[in-house]
């Protein structure tokens, strides 16, 4: 993908940190809308901050998102989805292992 390609809009799950932030950082260097998705709001907005630092001209954003939690991902989505336009990159790069296990969501009917 060159910096030639048109915009296209990203979204990011997990990029706050570790390799999402770096593929976050190339995306905007590309000159691509990327929103941010993670748990800790203040990192996310520091994300942002540099990200408009790559790329003025684009538009960037973050969502706070628990990957854990059903509820929070389906809120994630209605919110990237909510001006009816498309995600043309969807990066999953959240963390999900944890030395206890996973638990599951109390309100996820699945479980």
């Amino acid at each position: 993908m060159s910096s030639s390609s048109s915009s296209l809009r990203a979204l990011v799950v997990g990029g706050t940190s570790g390799i999402g932030h770096g593929i976050a950082l190339a995306l905007a260097k590309l000159g691509h809308n990327v929103m941010i998705a993670g748990r800790s709001a203040a990192r996310g907005e520091q994300i942002v901050s540099e990200l408009e630092e790559q790329s003025a001209a684009a538009t960037h954003s973050f969502h706070p998102v628990n990957a854990f939690d059903l509820h929070s991902v389906r809120q994630l989505a209605q919110h990237a989805s909510k001006d009816d336009s498309s995600i043309d990159l969807l990066v999953m790069t959240q963390g999900m292992a944890t030395i206890q296990g996973y638990t599951p969501c109390p309100r996820d009917p699945a479980f």
